[in-house]
């Protein structure tokens, strides 16, 4: 019984330091768009965001790789925040569409508008 719960304690493990992959192509890039990124920064400042970004490799080269991102964010309450990304990514002969939805909570370490200190947390659920 020991093997079966260390057995989910590695995959639990795995899932949670392999599991913020995100949209592929934005992984590796700087993006102003930290919630495209990182799902638990939904809501993260007291403004809403509403952003649409593209992104096209190769061009005049047919079945080039090119990433449209359409996404969504928005502070609920004083902690918490909500998220949708919904994005079509077309690599070559794999096209990829999806979206996901996004329930973040952020613990204030400061009060003040201009220095956001805050822990986040985020769940997303998505399909691809």
């Amino acid at each position: 019984m020991k093997k079966f719960y260390a057995f989910l304690f590695f995959i639990f493990l795995f899932q949670t330091v392999f599991g913020q992959e995100g949209i592929p192509v934005y992984s590796d890039y700087f993006s102003d768009n930290y919630y495209l990124i990182y799902p638990s920064m939904a809501g993260d400042v007291s403004s809403n965001k509403f952003w649409l970004t593209a992104r096209q490799q190769w061009f005049g080269e047919e079945k080039a790789p090119n990433l449209q991102t359409l996404s969504f964010n928005a502070r609920v309450g004083e902690q918490s925040g909500l998220g949708a990304i919904i994005f079509n990514n077309k690599i070559g002969y794999h096209p990829q569409k999806g979206g996901y939805l996004t329930y973040a909570h952020h613990l204030l370490f400061s009060r003040s508008e201009i220095d956001l200190n805050q822990l986040s947390f985020g769940l997303s659920a998505g399909f691809v």
